[in-house]
């Protein structure tokens, strides 16, 4: 059997076996991810975005044309409407891991840290969603983008029947303070500040 008619057969037996898996396995069932997402951003007003450095936002293994722009742009498009970005890494330099987010407007909140004070220890990342090239890179990106899409168009609805002064904060005013902590396995932490950028410095 090839590899095409292997997904082929696996994607015909997930299509006549969905109505149990919303039963049996919720969260495998269509389109579940997105609403859960859409959910949660309209009850907490933001999300908590994970992202990994390399082969995410950083071309670690210097393939020829791969700048990571696409997943750069949702993360600056993720900040726009009110979302955390933390990056989660093992890459040992952290000091070059903020100086390359600074440099390239990558969006950074925090560091292998939360980002958000959780009310019990726990060595598990939090986020709602995680962009991460080994961790289904490319179903997180469209989901992700059908939200910033969603809650951009709803702005604008609101925006044409509502007109008022808009009081976010532009791109360039996005570098404040970036926490950073022990990460997972005991990687190090260092504490920094990195003054506010502008996008075309």
């Amino acid at each position: 059997m090839t590899t095409d008619e292997a997904i082929d057969n696996l994607l015909s037996q997930f299509i006549h076996d969905s109505d149990d898996i919303r039963i049996t396995d919720p969260h495998l069932a269509e389109n579940v991810a997105f609403e859960r997402l859409e959910r949660e951003y309209y009850k907490h007003g933001n999300l908590t975005i994970g992202y990994d450095f390399d082969s995410t936002v950083h071309n670690y293994h210097k393939v020829p044309g791969a700048t990571h722009e696409r997943v750069i742009a949702l993360l600056r498009d993720l900040r726009s409407i009110g979302c955390k970005c933390v990056c989660w890494t093992c890459y040992p330099d952290l000091t070059y891991v903020l100086e390359y987010c600074k440099i390239h407007d990558i969006p950074c909140d925090a560091v292998n840290s939360d980002g958000i004070q959780l009310p019990w220890a726990s060595r598990k990342p939090f986020f709602s969603a995680l962009l991460d090239d080994r961790a289904g890179l490319s179903e997180v990106f469209l989901d992700l983008s059908l939200l910033v899409y969603k809650v951009k168009m709803a702005k604008e609805d609101e925006n044409r029947t509502d007109p008022g002064p808009d009081n976010r904060a532009s791109e360039g005013e996005q570098w404040g303070e970036v926490q950073l902590a022990q990460g997972i396995g005991g990687m190090p932490g260092i504490g920094t500040r990195i003054e506010p950028v502008s996008p075309e410095a």
